[in-house]
C-alpha cells in the first residue's frame, strides 16, 4: 500500500498480481470495518442530540408550567379562606384567578404529570431524516449475519432493506418484532399498527448494539468478523485429527482430561490435608477452624546478591553491535530480511543491522553507518 506505480512496475507479473489482489483483500477489509464504524457513530451522533433535545425540552416545559402551579397553588389558597369563611369556594377562585385560568392550569399541569413516552425516543423519530440519508446504501452494501439470538433482528433489517430497495414508503405486514426491546415499544406500536419511523430506528440502534458485542458480523471484515473465524476451521481441525494425535500440549480427550484433573486434584488435597493434620505446612497455620497464611517475604539473601553483581563483573564488556554482529556470523539471520522490491539479500550488513538494532531498541533516529 506505499507502493507508487514505478515500484509496482519493477516487479515481476506474477508478484505484482499478488501485490495487487493482497492489497484489494487488505482495503476492502479496512473500508468494511470503517463504513460499519462509522455507522456506529452517527448512530450515536444521532441519539445524543436526541437526549440533548429531549432534556432541553423538558426544562422549557417545566419552566411554563411553573406559571400554572403558581395559579393553583392561588386558587387552592381561595378554597381554603373560603372554607374557613364559609363562603362560595368557587366564587372565591373566580374572584382570585379567575376560572378559565384556573382551568388551563389544571389541564397544563396534568398533562405535565401525566407518564408520557420516552422523550428521548419521540426525539429520535423525529431526526429520522438524517438516518435515512444512509441507511439505504448501508444495508444495501453490507450482508449482516448472526446467531439464533439476533434471528429477529436480521430478518426485521432484511424487511427494511427490501422496503428502501423497492421505494415503499410503508411496512409489510407482520413484521418481525421480537428485537424490540420494552423502552422501544410505546414508540414502536401504536395499538394495532407500527409506526415505520420508529421501527427502523429501533432496528439500525439494536444493530449497532449487536455488532458491537460481537452477536453481529458482516463478511469481509476483519473488527466485525464471526467469532469462528478466530478459531481454527473445522476441516483443517478435522484433518489434523484424523491424522494422528493433536499437536497439542494436553490430552484431548475430554473425559480423561477431567479425569486426570480429578485425581490430581484429590492427591494434592489429601496431602495438603495430611500436612495441616500434621502441623506441617510450611507458612500456614490452622487455629479454630481458621487459615492464616503469612506473607510471603524476600527469600534472596544478601550475600546471593553480592555474588550475582560479582558474576556480572567477570563478564566481558562488548558492544551490542558487535554482539550481533557474531549471533549474525553463527545463524546468519540476515539472509531472512530481503529487498521487498527485488527479493534480493541486504548488500550491506552493517547498515541492515543497525536498522534492526534501532527497531528492537525503538531507536527511530538512530543514525546508520557503513563502517
Amino acid at each position: 500500500m506505499r507502493m507508487t506505480a514505478q515500484h509496482l512496475r519493477d516487479l515481476t507479473g506474477p508478484r505484482r498480481q499478488a501485490v495487487l489482489c493482497a492489497t484489494v483483500i487488505k482495503l476492502e477489509s479496512l473500508l468494511t470495518d470503517a463504513a460499519l464504524s462509522m455507522f456506529g457513530k452517527l448512530m450515536g451522533s444521532v441519539a445524543r442530540k436526541a437526549a440533548r433535545r429531549s432534556d432541553e425540552r423538558t426544562l422549557q416545559s417545566a419552566r411554563e408550567v411553573r406559571t400554572r402551579i403558581q395559579a393553583m397553588t392561588k386558587a387552592c389558597r381561595a378554597v381554603i379562606a373560603a372554607r374557613e369563611s364559609g363562603s362560595d369556594p368557587f366564587d372565591a377562585i373566580d374572584r382570585g384567578v379567575g376560572w378559565q385560568t384556573f382551568l388551563r392550569a389544571v389541564a397544563e399541569a396534568e398533562a405535565f404529570a401525566t407518564p408520557a413516552d420516552d422523550g428521548d425516543k419521540v426525539e429520535l423519530i423525529e431526526r429520522y431524516p438524517s438516518v435515512r440519508m444512509f441507511a439505504p446504501a448501508l444495508l444495501e452494501t453490507f450482508q449482516f449475519r448472526g446467531a439464533s439470538a439476533v434471528a429477529s433482528l436480521l430478518k426485521g433489517v432484511e424487511v427494511i432493506a427490501g422496503m428502501y430497495k423497492s421505494g415503499k414508503r410503508s411496512l409489510p405486514g407482520n413484521v418481525p418484532a421480537g428485537f424490540i426491546r420494552k423502552s422501544w415499544r410505546p414508540a414502536v406500536f401504536d395499538g394495532d399498527t407500527i409506526d415505520r419511523k420508529a421501527y427502523v430506528l429501533c432496528a439500525l440502534s439494536e444493530l449497532r448494539d449487536r455488532l458491537r458485542a460481537g452477536d453481529v458480523w458482516v463478511d469481509g471484515s476483519r473488527q466485525y468478523q464471526d467469532f469462528e473465524n478466530y478459531l481454527v476451521p473445522k476441516a483443517t481441525f478435522s484433518l489434523l485429527k484424523a491424522e494422528g494425535p493433536l499437536p497439542l500440549a494436553v490430552e484431548t480427550d475430554a473425559n480423561r482430561y477431567l479425569a486426570g484433573r480429578r485425581d490430581a486434584l484429590a492427591r494434592e488435597l489429601s496431602a495438603a490435608g495430611t500436612l495441616a493434620e500434621a502441623g506441617s505446612l510450611q507458612d500456614v497455620e490452622i487455629v479454630d477452624g481458621d487459615i492464616k497464611i503469612t506473607p510471603l517475604r524476600a527469600v534472596t539473601p544478601p550475600e546471593a546478591a553480592a555474588l550475582k553483581e560479582d558474576a556480572y563483573e567477570l563478564l566481558p564488556r562488548v558492544k551490542i553491535t558487535d554482539l550481533l554482529q557474531e549471533v549474525e556470523r553463527w545463524i546468519g539471520f540476515s539472509e531472512c530480511f530481503t529487498h521487498q522490491r527485488s527479493g534480493r539479500p541486504a548488500d550491506e550488513k552493517s547498515v541492515l543491522l543497525s536498522a534492526i538494532l534501532a527497531d528492537g531498541i525503538n531507536r527511530v533516529g538512530m543514525p546508520f553507518s557503513t563502517a
